[in-house]
C-alpha cells in the first residue's frame, strides 16, 4: 500500500511541470493572438443613395444611438437600418449592392472579412451580388430561416407578420429553416410561412414598382473605367466613373479627379466627422462620390488640382476611418477616445506616406492598411505603441498647408450646419433636444459606468475644425513603386526609434512647434 502511493505521489511531482510548460505555453498563445483578435474589419458598408433626405434612420442598440444618417455614413456590424413610408435606400458593402424598399427595417448583423450576414426585420429587399467570393459570404435570414446564394445574381426577399418570400430574377437561392431547406431557381418565386411546420410554394416572380425602380439604379455603363485601377470590392468604387475622370502619371500611377468641382476645393473639407466603432472618429463627406477616395489610398495635387492616388491594386482593399495626419492644435493633446470630436486639424496624406491608425490594431493591420501605398514597414509595432510619436516624426508633403483648427471648447451646437445632404431645420432641432436629454443622464450615470463606451452625438454634424486651403507649392516628385523598399518606410521605425532613445529634455526640444521655426536643413537628429 506504502508502495502504490508513493508512486502515485512520484507520478503526480513528474506532471506538475509538463502541466505548468503547458499552462505557460497556453497563455503565451492567447497573448500573441490578442491583438489580432482586435483588428477592425477591412470590409464595410456605407448609404450609398437615398430618395428623399432624413427619411432613413439607423439604430445601434448597443451604442445606445439613433439619427438620420447622411449619404456616405459608414455601416458596420449592429447597424440597423430603417426606412420612413416616403423613402427608399441603397447599401453597399464592397460589390454588394442592397437596395431597401419603404418601410424597411434591416440590421446589419456581421460585416467583417470572413462573411456578411443581414437579418430583414421587416419589409422588402433586393439584393445584387456580383463576386462568386461574396456570394459564399453572403447570408440574408428573416424569422421564417435564411437565405444563402449558390451564385451570384439579383435576387429579392419580403419579410412580414405573416411569412417571408424571396424573388430569384437571375442566379440561384437556398433557403435553410430548422425543418426544412430548398433551392429557389431563376425566374422562381417562393412564399414561405409556419403553420406547425415550415410550408412554401412556389409562384412566378413578382413585378412590381420596386422591382422596376431597382432595375432603373442598374441601367449604367457595362464597362468600367475604375476597375482597371481599383478593385468592386473596394467600398465606393462604384460611383467613381459617374463624377470624375482617370489619368495616368509617371510619378504616381493611375489618378482620379474629381468634375463639377469648386476651384478651392480640398479634400476633407465639405464633410463631418461620425463616430463609428471600433475604428473611433470617421470622415463622412458631403460629396456624393466622397466615400472610397477618403477612406482609400491618398492625394496629390497634380497640374493645379487635386488628384486621388489609390496605388496598388489589392483584391480586398482594407477601409480606414479616414487617410488623414493629425496635428493638434497648440497647447491641445491630441485624443479620440472621447465621445466628442477631435480638437485637431488634419491634413491628407500623400503618396509613401504611411497611415498611423489611432485606434487598436495590431502591427500587421498597421502593413495592410497601408500596403497600397508602403509595401514594407520596418515600424509597425511603435506605430501601434505610440501612433503620435510616428505622426510628429514623419515628413509629410501636405503639413504645412494653410489650415485652420477649431477652438478647444467650442460646443457641438455651435458648429456649422448639416449640408443640403442631411436632414432639414426641423429635424435637427428635434434631434438637438434628444441629444440635450441623452447628455444629461449621461452625465447623471458616469460615475455608475466609469468604463462607457464613448458617446457619439445623435446627429451627424459638420464641424468646421481643420479646413486648409489647397497650395500648388508643395508638390510630390517621387515615384510610387509599391512594392519596392523606400526610405520613407525605414524612416518610421528609425525616427521612433531614435525618439525613444532620447531624454526627456531632448524630446521637449525636437517639440514639432519649435521645429518649425528652425531652418531648413537643420533638423536635430
Amino acid at each position: 500500500m506504502h508502495d502504490s502511493n508513493s508512486r502515485r505521489r512520484k507520478l503526480r511531482d513528474a506532471l506538475i511541470p509538463f502541466t505548468l510548460i503547458s499552462l505557460f505555453t497556453l497563455l503565451i498563445s492567447l497573448a500573441l493572438s490578442a491583438p489580432a483578435l482586435a483588428d477592425p474589419p477591412g470590409r464595410i458598408g456605407r448609404v450609398a443613395w437615398l430618395s428623399a433626405p432624413g427619411g432613413l434612420t439607423l439604430d445601434n442598440g448597443t451604442r445606445g444611438e439613433s439619427f438620420q444618417p447622411a449619404i456616405n455614413q459608414p455601416l458596420t456590424s449592429g447597424d440597423v437600418l430603417r426606412t420612413d413610408a416616403n423613402t427608399r435606400a441603397e447599401v453597399q458593402i464592397g460589390s454588394t449592392t442592397l437596395r431597401l424598399d419603404e418601410g424597411t427595417s434591416l440590421e446589419l448583423t456581421r460585416i467583417d472579412d470572413e462573411r456578411v450576414n443581414l437579418f430583414l426585420r421587416g419589409g422588402r429587399s433586393i439584393v445584387k451580388l456580383t463576386s462568386p467570393e461574396t456570394a459564399r459570404e453572403f447570408e440574408l435570414g428573416t424569422p421564417d430561416g435564411r437565405f444563402t446564394a449558390r451564385e451570384t445574381g439579383i435576387f429579392r426577399v419580403e419579410a412580414n407578420g405573416n411569412g417571408s418570400s424571396a424573388t430569384t430574377y437571375d442566379g440561384a437561392l437556398r433557403f435553410t429553416a430548422a425543418d426544412t431547406d430548398f433551392d429557389i431557381r431563376a425566374g422562381e418565386r417562393a412564399e414561405i410561412w409556419f403553420a406547425g411546420q415550415t410550408r412554401y410554394r412556389m409562384s412566378p416572380p413578382v413585378s412590381d414598382d420596386f422591382m422596376h425602380w431597382s432595375a432603373t439604379r442598374d441601367r449604367r455603363p457595362m464597362t468600367s473605367v475604375s476597375s482597371r485601377y481599383v478593385s468592386p470590392e473596394m467600398t465606393g468604387a462604384d460611383d467613381l466613373d459617374a463624377w470624375g475622370d482617370w489619368t495616368e502619371s509617371p510619378e504616381y500611377g493611375p489618378l482620379w479627379t474629381p468634375r463639377s468641382v469648386a476651384a478651392d476645393w480640398a479634400p476633407y473639407r465639405s464633410g463631418h466627422w461620425a463616430w463609428v466603432a471600433p475604428w473611433g472618429w470617421s470622415w463622412v463627406g458631403h460629396e456624393p462620390w466622397g466615400f472610397a477616395p477618403f477612406h482609400y489610398g491618398r492625394w496629390i495635387q497634380h497640374r493645379g488640382r487635386w488628384a486621388w492616388v489609390p496605388g496598388a491594386y489589392l483584391a480586398r482593399p482594407v477601409y480606414a476611418p479616414a487617410m488623414v495626419a493629425w496635428t493638434p492644435a497648440p497647447g491641445v493633446t491630441l485624443t479620440f477616445s472621447s465621445g466628442r470630436p477631435p480638437t485637431a486639424g488634419w491634413f491628407p496624406l500623400a503618396p509613401r506616406e504611411v497611415y498611423a491608425p489611432f485606434y487598436r490594431s495590431s502591427p500587421d493591420y498597421v502593413r495592410r492598411v497601408n500596403h497600397t501605398h508602403v509595401a514594407r514597414i520596418d515600424g509597425a509595432e511603435l506605430i501601434v505603441r505610440r501612433p503620435h510619436d510616428a505622426g510628429r516624426d514623419m515628413r509629410y508633403v501636405h503639413r504645412d498647408l494653410p489650415r485652420r483648427s477649431l477652438e478647444r471648447d467650442t460646443p457641438i451646437e455651435r458648429l456649422p450646419p448639416a449640408s443640403t445632404f442631411q436632414r432639414d431645420d426641423d429635424d435637427r432641432r428635434r434631434d438637438d433636444k434628444r441629444h440635450e436629454t441623452r447628455e444629461r443622464e449621461r452625465e447623471r450615470t458616469a460615475e455608475s459606468r466609469p468604463q462607457a463606451r464613448p458617446h457619439r452625438p445623435a446627429r451627424p454634424q459638420h464641424p468646421d475644425m481643420a479646413f486648409f486651403e489647397p497650395s500648388r507649392q508643395a508638390k510630390p516628385t517621387a515615384r510610387v513603386l509599391p512594392h519596392e523598399a523606400r526610405p520613407v518606410e525605414r524612416q518610421v521605425s528609425n525616427q521612433i526609434k531614435h525618439r525613444a532613445d532620447k531624454p526627456r529634455r531632448a524630446q521637449a526640444e525636437d517639440d514639432p512647434r519649435k521645429r518649425r521655426l528652425r531652418p531648413e536643413g537643420n533638423e536635430r537628429h
